[in-house]
């Protein structure tokens, strides 16, 4: 955690604030299949290196949730996967990886690593080859 002056706020390159805001345009309508970076940074001959800047930004600002080192979602996408997830304990005591992609219509590709990823969110637990809804 960074300690900074009130009212001093982040300043970008006028390049780095074009990045920004391709990220924020490939990312914020894509929902939960979000695009692949390298994907997004392809046409902008850019590596992953050097848009990490501008990526731990956006996740810093809570523009971006990272959820793998490739894979980044808009928080609006995740909040509404844990009230799905949510419901689906309503009427279950379990969520196998088969269940949560007929639940939310995902691959495997964004099924597995948004699975692990509520697992470290504390909204589920995993117990063998399914998971359950943590108890609060």
């Amino acid at each position: 955690d960074l300690l900074h002056l009130p009212g001093h706020t982040v300043s970008l390159a006028s390049d780095q604030e074009g990045l920004k805001q391709t990220l924020l345009d490939a990312y914020s309508q894509a929902g939960l299949t979000p695009p692949n970076l390298k994907d997004v940074l392809a046409p902008l001959d850019l590596t992953h290196k050097q848009a990490a800047p501008v990526l731990k930004l956006l996740v810093d600002q809570g523009h971006l949730v990272k959820v793998t080192e490739e894979l980044y979602f808009p928080p609006s996408a995740l909040d509404g996967l844990v009230e799905k997830v949510r419901g689906h304990f309503t009427d279950n005591e379990t969520l196998d990886a088969p269940q949560f992609k007929e639940l939310t219509g995902l691959s495997r590709k964004f099924a597995i690593p948004l699975l692990e990823h509520l697992d470290k969110q504390k909204i589920t637990v995993r117990v063998g080859d399914a998971r359950m809804l943590r108890k609060k």
